[in-house]
Parts: structure tokens; sequence; C-alpha cells
């Protein structure tokens, strides 16, 4: 009876800690422009508006940055991804991959 005790209050601890382990994360709080915090993540994309890269924050279809690059000028294969949307978690990460494609 000790046995079956001590192995199930065992079996219960170890589940605690897996659980603990690969339990989805916490929402994570962003503060935005105005200072203010927000539950959601924000993601940026870097796509293709009226032929040209631009770059547009979270699902917006109107960008905030446009390139005076053509997304003709570019390797078929880039073309097609950023045709797609190509999509980044932070803006350092857009900015980085704006240089890449429009230099």
């Amino acid at each position: 009876m000790k046995y079956l005790i001590s192995f199930t209050g065992s079996f219960l601890i170890v589940c605690l800690i897996l659980s603990a382990m690969y339990s989805t994360p916490a929402k994570s709080y962003n503060e935005d422009s105005t200072g203010r915090f927000s539950d959601t993540a924000i993601t940026y994309r870097l796509g293709e508006q009226n032929g040209m890269v631009a770059a547009f924050k979270g699902d917006s279809s109107e960008a905030f940055f446009v390139s005076e690059r053509r997304i003709s000028d570019l390797p078929m294969h880039d073309a097609q991804m950023l045709k797609k949307g190509i999509v980044v978690a932070s803006e350092e990460e857009l900015k980085a991959l704006t240089e890449e494609y429009c230099s």
C-alpha cells in the first residue's frame, strides 16, 4: 500500500512538471508607440503593392512603406514569395528583409 501511494504521488509530480514544461506560454504584452501595452503580438509583412515592394503592419491591406523597387525586377522566386507575403515578428526583421530585397 505504501508503495502504491508513493508511486502515485511521484507519478503526479512528474505529470505536473511535464505539463508545466509543455504548456503554452503566457501572453506577452507589447508596448505600442503610445506607451500603452497591448496583449496581441504585432507582426509585419513584406509584400507587394501596385507592383512595388511594400511593408505592411499586421493584417492591414494598406502599406505603411512602399519602396521604389519593382517586383518584376527581382528573381522569379523572390517575386513569388513577396506576392504571397513574408511575415516577420519585429520591425527590425522587417527593416533587414527590406534592405535585402531593395538593395
